[in-house]
């Protein structure tokens, strides 16, 4: 699963042709802008687990000459997940105590994944397997940082450039006015980056296991989990091979019998 933790609203683009016509548009480029994503653990999160994304700008700086307003600014990028079993049992392997002749069977039929509109994804309704959850989860949260690493600083430098910052000559002069429309623009800068993580998590689409960042992840999961209900497949057959054995052994056993007492000594 996937959160939009802080998802105040979709970018804005401001009419730069209108504004430019005017005289008021500055300029304002992103001189230099970096990315610094951060895996964080420990989200409290329903079951059986959750990612959750925020984005803030840090780093400001600024040299505003004439018309033309240069920007530096880092993109910080923090993303945290967690995992809750939901009271059902967790299987660490195939080995475990938990997986026995009589639970075998809802064991791999709990952890067999099957296609689900686009995410292979395992029932889990009485036991699960927390090791491949969380794997599930830290696999968005790299997903996340590796787009913000790749794309945040892009999306940051394309919408200062195409929206410019109205100032007009008294405010210009003004630092602590510029200060102000730098960080606002900034912040509708941070808003384009939230969007942009969003769309390719979900891209168009509205179905939550057909969002392409969920297929990606349930996708990651396929083969762990079919090698663990394999695994469990084959020891629950050997368990039940070696319960029947013994029932076997122990039936064709005679019961002992109980020898007679002795009498009791004469009294004397």
């Amino acid at each position: 699963m996937y959160l939009d933790a802080n998802v105040t609203s979709t970018a804005s683009a401001r009419q730069s042709d209108a504004v430019a016509e005017r005289g008021t548009a500055d300029k304002a480029v992103g001189r230099k802008i970096t990315a610094k994503p951060s895996i964080t653990t420990g989200l409290t999160t329903t079951p059986f687990g959750a990612m959750a994304s925020s984005f803030a700008m840090r780093d400001i700086d600024f040299v505003a000459k004439g018309s033309k307003i240069s920007i530096d600014a880092s993109v910080e990028g923090t993303f945290q997940w967690g995992t809750n079993s939901g009271g059902i049992i967790d299987v660490p392997s195939a080995t475990d105590a938990v997986v026995t002749a009589d639970t075998y069977e809802q064991i791999v039929a709990d952890l067999t994944p099957s296609l689900i509109e686009k995410s292979w994804r395992a029932p889990r309704s009485q036991y699960w397997s927390e090791a491949i959850c969380q794997r599930h989860e830290k696999y968005h949260a790299t997903d996340a940082s590796k787009w913000t690493t790749s794309k945040a600083a892009g999306v940051v430098k394309t919408y200062l450039k195409k929206n410019p910052i109205e100032l007009t000559d008294d405010e210009r002069k003004d630092a602590t006015v510029v200060k102000s429309k730098v960080e606002a623009a900034l912040e509708e800068a941070r808003k384009a980056v939230v969007a942009g993580r969003v769309f390719y998590f979900r891209g168009n689409i509205t179905s939550y296991l057909s969002y392409p960042g969920e297929a990606r992840a349930f996708g990651d999961g396929k083969v762990p989990y079919q090698k663990l209900s394999k695994a469990v497949a084959k020891q629950g057959k050997k368990l039940v091979a070696e319960k029947a054995k013994a029932e076997k052994a122990a039936a064709a056993t005679p019961a002992p019998t109980t020898a007679d007492s002795p009498d009791s000594p004469d009294s004397i």
